[in-house]
């Protein structure tokens, strides 16, 4: 099983890093926790949901770039990353996104929910 939190690193509250750590079935820790996304900058977590596979797909909301995006990753049964070390961007659009709840696709893939700010009014893009 695998479980997902975050942890304040000391900063302002916005200072915190996602981790992951892997149980056995009888809920003793398997690994020690990893990180999620050592590159994310206010990383957030937002979403989780299955692969199909024993794995998981996780999205979060990072400032890396300056403003709020919303970044993926894939992980196996055994909580290995299977994408880039730093997450896919999946909105990186001018201004702050919002969002990243997901949901799986029933194939293999997951649709997230990003909510856009950076027009008048707040738009909805599924990815």
């Amino acid at each position: 099983m695998l479980a997902f939190y975050q942890e304040p690193e000391g900063g302002p509250y916005w200072d915190s890093v996602m981790r992951m750590p892997k149980f056995n079935a009888d809920g003793t820790p398997a690994t020690a926790p990893i990180t999620i996304c050592p590159a994310a900058v206010y990383g957030r977590l937002s979403g989780i949901t299955e692969d199909g596979s024993g794995g998981v797909f996780v999205a979060w909301i990072d400032r890396r770039s300056g403003d709020d995006d919303i970044y993926a990753q894939r992980f196996d049964i055994n909580g290995v990353p299977l994408w880039s070390a730093s997450g896919v961007p999946i909105c990186v659009a001018t201004g702050t996104q919002a969002g990243g709840a997901m949901v799986t696709d029933g194939s293999g893939g997951a649709i997230i929910e990003v909510v856009g700010r950076s027009q008048p009014l707040p738009y909805l893009l599924p990815q």
